[in-house]
């Protein structure tokens, strides 16, 4: 039988790469974002246990919009935090007759309603994204990128749609660009390019819960229980365990504090996150 101060330091071990691994992977290593492409119409009509996306379809249907594919996006390395994510549904593409503008329908959770999105393509690989109900409910406009998302909350598709129109006549008379005819497998292209220049600046933000759910509450057990405690407690007498002992121990403080963070607080907040922004008002 192990010794309990080896057993400790293996679960702290073990516990510390799980954690420090992903983040230095992401520090080192490109992100690797894959765009699957499945251009079966078929795939982007709805099921029959989706009323809500048949609702929107059939809104998007009337006003033009007719089936085009499926992409379905996969990425390693996207953030210090995860080192693999897939996309829950994959992304459904509407077109209209002349494939110069778009809808895509998808779900960050499984219980939310669908959320919509009309997109058009510039040329030099710009973008314009008029989506609903969005995640922040707010304009982001990076001119150099070539890259505009206006998120709306509570409009119906028409209403999506004229807004859209908007900011492309708007683009139009500023900078004479006007949407471009694309193919599904041109749009997965176009959406990578733009998905790893956010991935990569958005993911660096995770080192902060490390540092401060991890490392942070980790160094601070090692040292309360290494000097605090017994100076106080003990009247100044050395500890019975070795700062060693204290500093495994600490390590799988921290793991347990930074786990139920990462694997419970954090997908509860999002959930949340997610379902307050359909809400009304």
């Amino acid at each position: 039988m192990l010794p309990p101060d080896r057993v400790l330091w293996a679960v702290a071990i073990a516990a510390s790469v799980a954690i420090l691994l992903p983040a230095l992977l992401f520090a080192i290593a490109p992100v690797r974002l894959r765009n699957r492409v499945d251009t079966d119409p078929a795939l982007a009509e709805p099921s029959a246990d989706d009323p809500d996306y048949q609702l929107r379809f059939r809104q998007f249907a009337a006003l033009g919009f007719r089936p085009l594919g499926r992409t379905f996006e996969t990425c390693w390395f996207m953030s210090p935090l995860k080192p693999y994510w897939r996309s829950l549904q994959g992304e459904r593409w509407l077109a209209d007759r002349e494939h110069r503008t778009f809808v895509s329908f998808h779900r960050l959770v499984r219980d939310e309603p669908v959320r919509f999105g009309v997109v058009s393509y510039l040329p030099g690989d710009g973008v314009v994204r008029t989506t609903c109900p969005g995640t922040t409910g707010r304009v982001v406009s990076d001119e150099e990128a070539l890259y505009w998302r206006t998120e709306l909350r509570n409009v119906e598709p028409e209403a999506l749609l004229r807004r859209h129109e908007a900011s492309l006549a708007e683009l139009a008379a500023r900078r004479e660009l006007a949407p471009k005819r694309m193919t599904l497998e041109e749009i997965a292209a176009n959406e990578l390019f733009h998905g790893k220049r956010l991935v990569g600046r958005s993911g660096r933000s995770g080192y902060s819960l490390i540092v401060s759910c991890f490392l942070g509450p980790a160094l601070f057990s090692s040292f309360y229980w290494s000097f605090v405690f017994p100076a106080v407690v003990r009247h100044g007498r050395p500890s019975p365990r070795s700062p060693l002992h204290h500093l495994a121990f600490s390590l799988c403080v921290g793991a347990a504090l930074f786990a139920f963070v990462r694997l419970v607080m954090m997908p509860l907040g999002r959930r949340q996150a997610v379902l307050r922004s359909h809400a009304k008002g």
